[in-house]
């Protein structure tokens, strides 16, 4: 199947149909919870909303939610107990920021509404073929009747609808390969044949692929330009956001350069066993690491 819509189109459609069927639209929280200290990053869409329906956490306030309700929810796994960052590469669908469609009934509906609105959103306003979705279903348990939580990735179902293998093929992710190839064509070759590891070597290797320091902060324009209409809080203080990006890549640089340092001299004096632990817990991250000792010919 193939759809003509974009990624914000998708959305809009999606938040559009529970809308008509009576769902309250609840908006994205921030990426950094601020009244959650139980969590890094916000990580599922569900992160607004957990506190609705079980006891309250001592520190953190109930959120006063309708009984019906919808959200987009920007997420990011990369760190904790859902941590996708060592994954992103290796596959066509991991990535550490994603966003979370979701839809929520507490206390109002339960499976059979659900069910038939998920239906009716795949085949009817997204026109998937019914003999196209593979259905799965939970047995249940007595003590968890009465609520819905469902949700779906944005990035799978824009790669599913725009009929592409990969999700960065779809058009979320097009304006981030045009931006990084205007920027410097090898990086973008880079990142697009070799996936694993690219992102480190971008940061570290800006000589090499013909990037300029500085370069990380021009994306996020790119960012502002793809997202900030649905999520307006993003075109607030983006200068300043972009020197937040500027200053933490130097700081990189220049603990990566320190340790690179170290690194090519304690080869010359010793194996490198001994400090391949204290360069992992003070400059260098384990796949850099890897990457110097091959070129020596060690492992690790």
């Amino acid at each position: 199947m193939y759809s003509s819509l974009t990624a914000a189109q998708i959305r809009e459609k999606f938040i559009d149909f529970f809308h008509l069927h009576e769902h309250q639209y609840v908006h994205s929280s921030a990426t950094i919870p601020l009244d959650d200290l139980t969590l890094l990053f916000a990580n599922a869409g569900m992160n607004q909303v957990r506190y609705n329906n079980i006891t309250a956490h001592p520190t953190i306030p109930t959120p006063s939610l309708p009984s019906r309700a919808a959200n987009t929810q920007k997420c990011i796994c990369a760190g904790g107990k859902h941590n996708d960052l060592d994954d992103v590469g290796k596959d066509v669908y991991h990535h550490t920021f994603f966003e979370m469609l979701g839809s929520w009934s507490f206390g109002d509906y339960f499976k059979h509404l659900a069910c038939t609105m998920a239906l009716e959103l795949l085949t009817k306003e997204f026109g998937i073929p019914i003999e196209c979705l593979y259905v799965t279903y939970f047995r249940g348990h007595e003590e968890i009747l009465g609520d819905v939580d469902t949700g779906m990735g944005l990035e799978h179902l824009v790669s599913v609808l725009q009929n592409k293998i990969s999700n960065y093929d779809t058009g979320l992710f097009i304006p981030y390969f045009q931006a990084i190839q205007k920027a410097s064509t090898t990086a973008s070759h880079y990142l697009l044949n070799h996936g694993e590891g690219a992102l480190l070597t971008l940061c570290c290797s800006h000589e090499n692929l013909g990037a300029q320091r500085g370069f990380f902060a021009t994306l996020v324009d790119v960012v502002v330009e793809s997202l900030g209409d649905d999520y307006p809080e993003l075109k607030k203080d983006h200068d300043m956001v972009k020197d937040i990006v500027n200053e933490e890549e130097e700081q990189f640089l220049k603990t990566f350069s320190r340790g690179q340092k170290i690194l090519d001299r304690k080869i010359q004096l010793s194996p490198p066993c001994p400090i391949t632990l204290h360069l992992h817990l003070s400059h260098l991250a384990d796949a850099l690491i890897q990457s110097d000792l091959q070129i020596g010919a060690f492992t690790l």
